[in-house]
C-alpha cells in the first residue's frame, strides 16, 4: 500500500453504489459534505467454521463409558503417557459423530447468531395477542432489522434459536425469511401466528 497507484477514478453521487471486488485496493475522498458508506462482507475461513463447530457438537454430544485401567502396572517412566491409555482414548474419541443434519443446524443457528454488541428492543408496552393479530391482519408486519431469519426443510432458525414447524406454517414464513417482510394479505394459519406473536414480544419482528 506504500506504493498505491490508482489505474482508474470514479466520480459518484447520491444514490451511487461503487462495488469493489476482494482484494482491490482503494482510496476516497469526499469532495464536498457528504456523508458515505462502506459496506464490507468477510467469508469466515475454515478454522473458523471448525471451531464453531466444535463448539456446537460439545452441547450435542454423549459419549458413553469412563476411562478406567483396573490391571494397571507400574511403569519403567511413572511420567510417560502409556500406549494401553492412548488406544482406549482414542477409541472413546472414536465415538463422535456427525451427519449433515447436524451442519444443517449448526449453520442455522451459527449464521443467524446475532453479534454481541445486537440488542432487541421489546415493545413497551406489549399489544396483546388479539390486538396483534388484529393489527397484522390489516398492516402487515417486516423482520426488525437486527434479526436474521433462516430456513431448511422445515426448520427455522431465528436470531440464533432453533424453531420446528408444520409444513403449512413454512410456506408464509419463508416469504417472511426472503422477503423480509408479510403482507396482510398473506394467509397465515393459528399456530404461525402465535410464533409470530412471541417474536413479537422479543423484539424480533415489528408490525407495520
Amino acid at each position: 500500500m506504500q506504493d498505491f497507484k490508482p489505474e482508474e477514478e470514479w466520480v459518484v453521487g447520491p444514490g451511487d453504489l461503487l462495488y469493489l471486488p476482494p482484494h482491490y485496493a482503494h482510496y476516497g475522498i469526499a469532495l464536498d459534505d457528504c456523508i458515505t458508506y462502506s459496506i464490507g462482507f468477510r467469508a469466515p475461513s475454515a478454522q473458523e467454521m471448525a471451531t464453531q463447530f466444535l463448539v456446537y457438537l460439545q452441547d450435542q454430544i454423549q459419549l458413553t463409558g469412563m476411562y478406567q485401567d483396573p490391571d494397571l502396572t507400574v511403569q519403567t517412566h511413572p511420567a510417560e503417557i502409556s500406549r494401553k491409555m492412548t488406544r482406549q482414548i482414542t477409541a472413546m474419541l472414536k465415538q463422535i459423530r456427525w451427519n449433515q443434519n447436524d451442519v444443517i443446524q449448526f449453520l442455522g443457528q451459527y449464521l443467524s447468531e446475532p453479534k454481541q454488541h445486537i440488542f432487541f428492543e421489546q415493545p413497551d408496552p406489549p399489544l396483546s395477542q388479539h390486538r396483534f393479530k388484529t393489527r397484522f391482519s390489516t398492516r402487515g408486519l417486516q423482520l426488525a432489522l437486527q434479526s436474521q431469519l433462516l430456513f431448511k426443510d422445515n426448520l427455522l432458525f431465528m436470531n440464533g434459536e432453533k424453531f420446528q414447524v408444520s409444513p403449512t406454517s413454512m410456506s408464509s414464513l419463508i416469504k417472511l425469511a426472503d422477503n423480509r417482510r408479510l403482507l396482510a394479505s398473506e394467509p397465515v394459519e393459528n399456530a404461525t401466528l402465535d410464533l409470530l406473536y412471541q417474536w413479537y414480544l422479543n423484539g424480533y419482528i415489528e408490525l407495520n
